[in-house]
């Protein structure tokens, strides 16, 4: 029996099973994509798939086995949103992977986030420091949302992982501030 879980990447966990996590907008949403099957049954290692992963990152690897579905949740809607995923590797087993994601806010919101903190630094027209500074910066969208993984050609589907993104202090904000201390 094959069975596939999203389980959260945290040392201690005393969360009950249906609580949703809470992250801050400027935190990574961290968790492990695992499969637990039987011994010797033969599983291929998870591999997500994801749009901002280079063009030809799989051109030397296993194809993706994985989707992972992030949906945000607001009364009676639901509207599967766009993410990144800041670092994707296998875990401690062959049956792990570890996942680091943010949900992206609008991409009109992230530029106007992006330049007034260019600005801050006063380097508004630094176009390589634009290309340095932009991928690392964390600003999930605040809400709730729902993350789901399906692993194989069976479509074997995960328990949904809920989580709260709080309002607050977003990255742009953090880097402006730790600049002016």
């Amino acid at each position: 029996m094959l069975a596939f879980f999203l389980a959260l990447h945290l040392t201690l966990d005393t969360r009950s099973a249906s609580a949703p996590l809470h992250v801050a907008r400027a935190k990574h949403i961290e968790f492990d994509i695992t499969l637990h099957h039987a011994a010797g049954e033969h599983v291929d290692q998870p591999v997500a798939d994801f749009e901002n992963h280079d063009p030809h990152y799989f051109d030397q690897r296993p194809a993706p086995n994985v989707q992972i579905r992030v949906v945000r949740i607001s009364g009676d809607h639901r509207v599967e949103v766009p993410f990144r995923v800041f670092s994707s590797g296998s875990g401690g087993t062959i049956d792990s992977e570890s996942q680091h994601i943010e949900m992206m806010i609008p991409a009109s919101d992230r530029e106007a986030r992006l330049v007034k903190m260019l600005r801050c630094f006063g380097a508004a027209n630094n176009d390589a420091l634009r290309r340095y500074i932009e991928p690392g910066i964390v600003d999930s969208e605040p809400g709730t949302y729902e993350i789901t993984a399906t692993y194989g050609a069976k479509a074997i589907a995960s328990e949904p992982l809920r989580v709260i993104v709080d309002d607050g202090v977003d990255g742009y904000q953090q880097l402006c501030e730790a600049r002016r201390q």
